[in-house]
């Protein structure tokens, strides 16, 4: 390297990182269905069991702007994950989104120097 040349840092494209976030809350549930599970036979091995476990699918009373919310986590392949709570229980969580970042800064991480 030459004396004056600046070292310049590459910036990490962070589109693609990903991010937990809570979008939803106090839905009401309207119907839990289940189809029901296949009976295994004598002799299935073990890998088979996961082909016989039932298929569930909730019914939610939610607006529409909500509902496309859902059909976009859908089609972006993102994770949806779902807590039941207690009808009674409506309090509203207020949480930040979690990414790297937000680990990285919370516990004080360094990051170690890219080689050169």
């Amino acid at each position: 390297m030459e004396e004056g040349e600046v070292l310049q840092r590459l910036e990490r494209d962070q589109s693609l990182d990903h991010v937990s976030v809570l979008t939803l809350q106090n839905l009401e549930v309207l119907q839990i269905i289940e189809e029901p599970g296949v009976t295994l036979e004598e002799g299935q091995q073990a890998q088979d069991q996961a082909a016989s476990v039932p298929q569930r699918a909730m019914v939610l009373a939610i607006n529409p702007q909500d509902a496309v919310l859902l059909k976009y986590l859908r089609d972006t392949e993102g994770i949806l994950d779902v807590a039941l709570r207690s009808p009674d229980n409506g309090t509203l969580f207020n949480a930040e989104p979690v990414n790297i970042n937000y680990l990285v800064l919370r516990y004080g991480i360094v990051l170690p120097e890219p080689l050169q």
